[in-house]
């Protein structure tokens, strides 16, 4: 590592991937979020499926215009949702792709 991390401990972080994969609404992912309070989680990824029509991985890469179906807040919105509940917001994208 380098840069700001390079002699700094790691958050302990929550990821969406495992416990959603494609499928998750804004509620869900914030009723997540506060089932991670308390547990020592720090911050809170947003992984693939958030954006365009990615709701398989044979769709939509590349589109890195938030899903308001799943996120009618948008991004905004749910990070402050998260950072609500004392969490730091992540976001997953693939820079390749970008």
């Amino acid at each position: 590592a380098r840069g700001q991390w390079r002699d700094r401990l790691r958050p302990i972080l929550l990821n969406t991937w495992e416990p959603f994969l494609f499928t998750f609404t804004h509620d869900s992912l914030v009723d997540l979020a506060k089932s991670a309070q308390g547990t020592g989680v720090e911050l809170f990824v947003l992984d693939d499926g958030w954006f365009g029509a990615r709701d398989s991985i044979n769709a939509g890469l590349g589109d890195w215009y938030p899903n308001l179906k799943k996120l009618p807040k948008g991004l905004k919105g749910l990070a402050e949702d998260i950072n609500s509940l004392g969490l730091d917001f992540g976001l997953w994208v693939e820079p390749e792709s970008v």
